[in-house]
């Protein structure tokens, strides 16, 4: 749906700009045509094509649908994700040094059996195998989570430019005319355009480190 959306703007857009079909009569550039459904207050908006209002409508829809995809993603895979792997490495750690604790005082409570029989006992191999595999699985928990954390701060940026660049086109779904000299609004549109291409870059460099 994205897709044929985005080609139906970028469509209307060249069309537009290249004024294709302007002097055929075609009802894309007649503002009479959208005086038939719905009257804009002038003196500028009542000026608005049918194409304008296509274009406007495809832009609304590319600001909605960026503006909720990357506040889920910022909320749901990202900042909410980075929460909870938190509280999962915070239990980690506390189990991890109780673990150790305990370690420390059985290996206490051995050490006074080796001095009061004067031996050493026969469990120390077995002793030494079940500390190897708890190290073994603790390096492969902290892995875990660290590519865990690493995705989620990767879906936090990435959920931050694309609400952002949502945003962003809110300005360019705004209906008004292209054509009034006493409406100028290339300032206003260059902010919109470079303040949407800075938010691209945090998705350019996702890309270029995948």
């Amino acid at each position: 749906m994205d897709l044929l959306v985005a080609l139906i703007r970028n469509g209307a857009c060249c069309v537009k700009d290249l004024k294709l079909g302007l002097g055929l009569g075609s009802i894309l550039h007649d503002p009479s045509y959208t005086a038939k459904y719905y009257q804009f207050p002038g003196p500028y908006l009542d000026q608005t094509t049918p194409l304008e209002v296509i274009i406007s409508l495809a832009q609304l829809y590319a600001a909605i649908s960026l503006s909720v995809a990357g506040f889920k993603m910022l909320s749901s895979k990202g900042v909410f994700r980075l929460m909870r792997l938190n509280r999962v490495a915070d239990l980690f750690q506390t189990a991890r040094r109780e673990r150790q604790e305990r370690q420390e005082r059985q290996e206490k409570k051995k050490k006074e059996e080796q001095e009061v029989k004067e031996s050493k006992p026969d469990t120390t191999a077995d002793t030494c195998k079940a500390t190897d595999i708890s190290d073994t699985a603790d390096e492969l928990i902290h892995k875990s989570l660290s590519h865990e954390a690493n995705n989620a701060l990767r879906n936090s940026w990435e959920g931050m430019a694309l609400f952002v660049t949502g945003v962003g086109f809110f300005w360019f779904s705004a209906l008004y005319p292209y054509h009034a000299n006493q409406l100028d609004r290339r300032p206003a549109s260059l902010h919109a355009r470079s303040h949407c291409d800075a938010d691209c870059t945090p998705l350019l460099l996702i890309l270029y480190a995948e």
